[in-house]
Protein backbone atom coordinates (compact mmCIF):
# COMPACT_ATOMS: atom_id res chain seq x y z
CA UNK A 1 0.00 0.00 0.00
CA UNK A 2 1.69 3.52 -1.09
CA UNK A 3 0.81 6.81 -0.26
CA UNK A 4 1.59 8.15 -3.70
CA UNK A 5 1.04 6.50 -7.18
CA UNK A 6 4.38 6.63 -8.54
CA UNK A 7 5.84 4.88 -5.77
CA UNK A 8 3.58 1.82 -6.25
CA UNK A 9 4.64 1.87 -9.97
CA UNK A 10 8.16 1.69 -8.67
CA UNK A 11 7.29 -1.34 -6.59
CA UNK A 12 5.23 -2.76 -9.48
CA UNK A 13 9.35 -2.41 -11.77
CA UNK A 14 10.49 -4.83 -9.05
CA UNK A 15 8.18 -7.64 -9.33
CA UNK A 16 9.81 -10.39 -10.94
CA UNK A 17 8.66 -10.61 -14.75
CA UNK A 18 7.03 -14.12 -14.27
CA UNK A 19 4.75 -12.88 -11.07
CA UNK A 20 3.93 -9.17 -12.01
CA UNK A 21 1.07 -10.31 -14.01
CA UNK A 22 -1.16 -11.51 -11.67
CA UNK A 23 -0.50 -7.81 -9.79
CA UNK A 24 -2.64 -4.94 -10.32
CA UNK A 25 -2.92 -1.13 -8.96
CA UNK A 26 -5.99 -0.22 -7.49
CA UNK A 27 -6.66 3.66 -5.90
CA UNK A 28 -8.15 3.11 -2.59
CA UNK A 29 -8.94 6.00 -0.60
CA UNK A 30 -10.15 4.05 2.87
CA UNK A 31 -8.82 4.55 6.30
CA UNK A 32 -7.37 2.07 8.73
CA UNK A 33 -8.37 0.10 9.41
CA UNK A 34 -9.21 -1.85 6.16
CA UNK A 35 -10.37 -5.11 4.78
CA UNK A 36 -10.02 -7.37 1.71
CA UNK A 37 -12.05 -9.99 0.80
CA UNK A 38 -9.91 -13.18 -1.31
CA UNK A 39 -12.20 -14.98 -3.36
CA UNK A 40 -12.35 -17.25 -6.62
CA UNK A 41 -12.53 -13.59 -8.04
CA UNK A 42 -9.69 -11.55 -6.60
CA UNK A 43 -9.52 -9.23 -3.84
CA UNK A 44 -11.95 -6.54 -2.55
CA UNK A 45 -11.40 -3.96 -0.56
CA UNK A 46 -13.72 -2.12 2.08
CA UNK A 47 -13.73 0.00 5.04
CA UNK A 48 -14.52 -0.82 8.00
CA UNK A 49 -18.27 -0.17 7.68
CA UNK A 50 -18.59 -1.84 4.51
CA UNK A 51 -17.14 -5.08 5.42
CA UNK A 52 -20.18 -5.41 7.43
CA UNK A 53 -22.52 -5.30 4.14
CA UNK A 54 -20.19 -7.38 2.01
CA UNK A 55 -20.23 -10.21 4.76
CA UNK A 56 -24.30 -9.63 5.18
CA UNK A 57 -24.02 -10.45 1.41
CA UNK A 58 -22.12 -13.54 1.38
CA UNK A 59 -24.81 -14.43 4.35
CA UNK A 60 -27.23 -14.55 1.68
CA UNK A 61 -25.60 -16.28 -0.96
CA UNK A 62 -25.53 -18.72 1.55
CA UNK A 63 -28.46 -18.80 2.71
CA UNK A 64 -29.29 -19.29 -1.02
CA UNK A 65 -27.45 -22.45 -1.16
CA UNK A 66 -24.48 -21.12 -2.50
CA UNK A 67 -21.35 -22.36 -0.18
CA UNK A 68 -19.17 -20.10 1.13
CA UNK A 69 -15.56 -21.66 -0.43
CA UNK A 70 -12.11 -20.67 -0.27
CA UNK A 71 -13.11 -16.40 1.23
CA UNK A 72 -10.67 -15.22 3.42
CA UNK A 73 -10.67 -11.95 5.01
CA UNK A 74 -7.94 -9.77 6.03
CA UNK A 75 -7.55 -7.09 8.05
CA UNK A 76 -4.95 -4.31 7.68
CA UNK A 77 -4.35 -1.91 9.86
CA UNK A 78 -1.47 -0.03 8.26
CA UNK A 79 0.08 0.48 5.22
CA UNK A 80 1.08 -3.52 4.08
CA UNK A 81 3.98 -3.93 1.36
CA UNK A 82 5.63 -7.20 0.94
CA UNK A 83 9.36 -7.86 1.97
CA UNK A 84 10.02 -9.79 -0.91
CA UNK A 85 8.42 -7.46 -3.87
CA UNK A 86 5.66 -10.31 -5.69
CA UNK A 87 5.61 -12.81 -2.72
CA UNK A 88 2.58 -14.03 -1.22
CA UNK A 89 3.01 -12.78 1.98
CA UNK A 90 -0.48 -12.14 3.03
CA UNK A 91 -0.02 -15.46 5.80
CA UNK A 92 1.90 -13.21 7.93
CA UNK A 93 -1.36 -10.30 8.37
CA UNK A 94 -4.70 -10.99 10.47
CA UNK A 95 -6.94 -13.32 8.52
CA UNK A 96 -9.95 -15.54 8.83
CA UNK A 97 -11.21 -18.37 6.33
CA UNK A 98 -14.36 -17.36 6.35
CA UNK A 99 -17.18 -20.22 6.05
CA UNK A 100 -20.98 -20.22 5.74
CA UNK A 101 -21.45 -21.33 9.48
CA UNK A 102 -19.54 -17.69 10.35
CA UNK A 103 -22.22 -16.10 8.55
CA UNK A 104 -25.15 -17.76 10.26
CA UNK A 105 -26.64 -14.67 12.09
CA UNK A 106 -25.28 -10.76 12.63
CA UNK A 107 -23.42 -12.14 16.02
CA UNK A 108 -20.90 -14.40 14.22
CA UNK A 109 -20.56 -11.84 11.26
CA UNK A 110 -19.16 -9.09 13.63
CA UNK A 111 -17.35 -11.65 15.80
CA UNK A 112 -15.04 -11.98 12.46
CA UNK A 113 -14.03 -8.70 12.53
CA UNK A 114 -12.50 -8.96 16.04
Amino acid sequence: MFVREEQARDYMREIPQPTRSRHKLQALELAFPMYALKDEVGFRFFGKASIVDALRALRTESVSGVEVERVILFRFDERYRPKLPGADEMGYLWHVHVTSEDLVDEERILALLI
